[in-house]
């Protein structure tokens, strides 16, 4: 089961990774809704503060979140409730439900299919917060799909919105540091990756990698808001284009994920058909087949 302490993290790291027009909006609190020792603790102004201070014992009181997604203009609801949500992909078609003022039976059910699909997705990727990963990678950019489809009404079927553009040509970029700890840091990476639209992965600990995939345009921001942190040893290994033989459907990056050990990333980069480049950069060479 996901602590309150947990709900507050993901909770953060949802919210600091919307872009404009995006919301999250916590629904009416009741007065279990907040601290009985703080009445003006509440999940809101928590995640206000942006800081996971709180210990679970100083959260006991809280009710869990329960809160909406949204984008301006787009007449699609995703009503989250952690009460259902165990931190897990399995828990996530439990806790969240599709609404609208003027949504369709047959259109709320498509979107129920969209959502279980997506979730399988965000299953077969891996890594942590998965309900931050269905929202940030996949959710709301098919709500920005859909607003810019048919900005008066709510015509479009959910079948057109899963329609994605794929860049004509795809970059990746190769960064390794002394280590990779920060949880702001972190944070970072992961909001980056959802803000960008690129997909990649970190390995936390020491040595830190991180690795992406995504438009030219994208890599190369990203690659500068690394570069401007303070970070030590860091080393861009490489940013160039991606090979086409390695853009198939069966050699992607899906989201972001997170490794503990370098093994783990030399198997998903052989898995992508990639494993020379970091295998030739000296990061998990004595890593076996």
């Amino acid at each position: 089961m996901i602590t309150l302490s947990q709900q507050l993290e993901e909770l953060i790291l949802i919210r600091s990774s919307l872009l404009p027009g995006e919301k999250l909006i916590f629904l009416n609190p009741s007065p279990s809704c907040s601290s009985n020792n703080n009445p003006t603790m509440t999940w809101e102004g928590l995640v206000d503060e942006g800081i996971v201070t709180n210990t679970d014992v100083e959260l006991e009181n809280m009710s869990p979140a329960n809160f909406r997604i949204a984008v301006d203009g787009v007449d699609i609801l995703f009503e989250i409730d952690f009460q259902g949500y165990n931190g897990d992909c399995a828990s996530i078609n439990n806790c969240i439900s599709i609404s609208g003022q003027c949504m369709s039976r047959a259109l709320q059910e498509g979107w129920r299919k969209i959502v279980v699909e997506r979730v399988k997705g965000v299953t077969e990727a891996g890594g942590d917060f998965p309900l931050y990963q269905l929202l940030s990678s996949h959710l709301l950019p098919l709500l920005h799909e859909a607003k810019s489809k048919n900005d008066t009404s709510n015509t479009t079927s959910p079948e057109e919105q899963r329609i994605q553009v794929i860049p004509s040509t795809t970059y990746h970029v190769l960064f390794t540091s002394h280590h990779l700890i920060s949880t702001t840091k972190r944070q970072n990476l992961s909001g980056w990756s959802s803000k960008f639209g690129i997909s990649g992965f970190a390995k936390i600990g020491y040595p830190g990698v991180i690795y992406a995939e995504g438009s030219k345009d994208s890599i190369e921001e990203f690659a500068d808001n690394i570069k401007a942190m303070q970070w030590l040893a860091l080393k861009k290994r490489f940013i160039e284009p991606l090979e086409s033989t390695a853009c198939d459907s069966d050699h992607q990056l899906s989201g972001w994920k997170e490794f503990e050990k370098v093994g783990e990333v030399v198997k998903e980069m052989r898995r992508l058909g990639r494993g020379e480049y970091v295998l030739e950069m000296g990061i998990g060479a004595g890593a076996k087949e």
